[in-house]
């Protein structure tokens, strides 16, 4: 899926240490689409995704994490968008 860099809209993806224990993290991640809609082009959060998990402190990242956030999209988006 390629998106203009024009394109009025975003990915926010975040994440949220819970608990770190023994070499185990425990977080919670998130990830919402922003769009400019209406016609006063107002930001609206029109898709959002939620997921908590537990991973070794050694394998706790950032590129996981985005990763995670970009496939989510992309999975619903083609699931809700047939065709493209």
């Amino acid at each position: 899926m390629q998106v203009s860099e024009s394109a009025p809209n975003y990915l926010y993806c975040s994440i949220a240490l819970l608990y770190e224990e023994n070499g185990l993290v425990s977080a919670a991640q998130a990830v919402e689409y922003h769009q400019m809609l209406g016609p006063d082009q107002q930001w609206a959060i029109t898709w959002t995704k939620m997921q908590v998990f537990t991973v070794g402190l050694q394998r706790f990242g950032g590129q996981d994490d985005a990763g995670w956030c970009s496939s989510s999209f992309v999975t619903d988006w083609k699931a809700g968008n047939a065709g493209f």
